[in-house]
C-alpha cells in the first residue's frame, strides 16, 4: 500500500515540476503511461467495493506495455520520427484486449483465438522493443550510458517479477507481484522522464555533419547572419524565431535554416541561439559585479523565458548548472 501510494505521489511531484506551455510527446506519453498504470493499481484496491469503478479502471489499464514502448522511444532515440504507425500498433493492441475482455468465457475459440494470439504476440514484442530502446545506442557519453543500463536492468526486473508471478507455488500471490512491479514501474518511469527533462539528448556531431554535406554552402549569408548575433545581439529577444532573422536579413527562411546547418554547424536555429545564450550567461555569471544577481535574472537578461529551459540548455552546453558554474568560477579566483 505504501508503495501504491509513494507512485501516486510521484506523478503530482514530476507534473508539478512540468514547465507550462504545450505539451511535449515525452509529456503525453508519459501521462498516459501513468494513467494507464496508477489505473491498474487502483483497480485492485477499490475495484471489488465499486465495480463500476473497477470496469472503467480496467478498460483504462489495458496497455501499459505498449506505452512504455512509446514512452521508450522518446526517452531514447535522438530524433523520433513523427509518424502514425507506433501509436497505430499500440491502438491495435489496446482492440485486442479489449475484444478478449468484452467477449464470453464461452466463446474462446475461432476468430477470438487469433486475437488473443495476436494480442499475446504484439505484447510480447512491446516488451521487447521497450528493452532494446534502451540498450540501443550505447556509444554515447558515460552518464547517458548509465542511464540506458539503470532503466534497461530495471525493466529487466520488473518483467521478471510479472512473468515470476505466474509459476506454481507463486500464483497465490500473483496480484500483490504485479501491484508491486505496476508500482515500481511508475516510480522507475517517472524518474526516467525527470532525468532526461535534465539531460537532453543531443544530436550527434555526425548527423550534423552528415546532414551538412547534402545542404548548399553560403559563406555571405552566414557572414551576414554572424554579424546580425554578434553586433545586433539579437538572441537577446526571448521570442525570437528563425523568420524574424530572415525578415531582417531579407532572405526566405528555408536559407536560414540551410545555412545554419551547413555553414554554421547547427542542427537548428533554436540550437544556434542557444548557444549564444549561453555565452552570454557565462560572461555574467563571471562578472563580479554581478555575483550577487540572481540566476533567474541573469536567464532573463540572455534571453530565456524562464528558469527551467535555461538550467537545461545551460548543463547541456557546459556540463553543469549555472550556480554550480558560478561556484567553480569563485572558487578559482585568486584570493585578495
Amino acid at each position: 500500500m505504501n508503495i501504491a501510494r509513494a507512485s501516486l505521489g510521484n506523478l503530482g511531484a514530476l507534473r508539478r515540476s512540468w514547465p507550462s506551455g504545450p505539451a511535449s510527446p515525452l509529456a503525453i506519453y508519459w501521462a498516459a503511461f501513468a494513467l494507464s498504470v496508477a489505473a491498474f493499481i487502483a483497480e485492485y484496491f477499490v475495484g471489488s467495493h465499486v465495480p463500476q469503478l473497477g470496469i472503467l479502471l480496467v478498460l483504462i489499464s489495458f496497455v501499459p506495455c505498449g506505452l512504455a514502448w512509446l514512452l521508450a522511444r522518446e526517452l531514447f532515440r535522438k530524433e523520433v520520427e513523427r509518424k502514425a504507425w507506433p501509436a497505430l500498433v499500440v491502438g491495435v493492441l489496446y482492440l485486442t484486449c479489449l475484444i478478449n475482455y468484452l467477449a464470453p468465457a464461452s466463446q474462446v475459440g475461432g476468430m477470438l483465438g487469433v486475437v488473443a494470439s495476436m494480442k499475446s504476440l504484439i505484447g510480447s514484442a512491446m516488451l521487447l522493443m521497450t528493452f532494446v530502446e534502451a540498450i540501443d545506442g550505447m556509444n554515447a557519453s558515460a552518464s547517458e550510458r548509465r542511464f540506458r543500463l539503470s532503466f534497461a536492468g530495471g525493466y529487466a526486473g520488473l518483467v521478471t517479477v510479472s512473468l515470476l508471478a505466474d509459476q506454481p507455488g507463486l500464483d497465490a500471490w500473483q496480484d500483490e507481484f504485479r501491484i508491486v512491479a505496476a508500482s515500481f514501474a511508475l516510480i522507475g518511469a517517472s524518474l526516467a522522464v525527470l532525468y532526461r527533462r535534465r539531460n537532453p539528448l543531443e544530436v550527434s556531431k555526425t548527423r550534423k555533419t552528415d546532414r551538412s554535406r547534402s545542404v548548399p554552402r553560403d559563406p555571405a549569408l552566414a557572414a551576414r547572419l554572424t554579424t546580425l548575433l554578434e553586433v545586433d545581439r539579437i538572441y537577446l529577444e526571448p521570442n525570437i524565431k528563425v523568420a524574424d532573422a530572415a525578415l531582417r536579413l531579407r532572405t526566405p527562411d528555408y536559407r536560414i535554416s540551410q545555412c545554419i546547418v551547413s555553414d554554421l554547424g547547427f542542427a537548428n536555429f533554436n540550437q544556434l541561439i542557444n548557444s549564444y545564450r549561453i555565452q552570454e550567461a557565462c560572461a555574467q555569471l563571471v562578472r563580479p559585479d554581478l555575483a550577487e544577481q540572481p540566476i533567474l535574472s541573469i536567464a532573463m537578461d540572455c534571453g530565456f523565458g524562464s528558469i527551467g529551459p535555461f538550467n537545461r540548455a545551460f548543463k547541456a552546453h557546459t556540463g553543469m548548472t549555472p550556480s554550480a558554474y558560478r561556484r567553480q568560477i569563485r572558487k578559482a579566483e585568486p584570493v585578495r
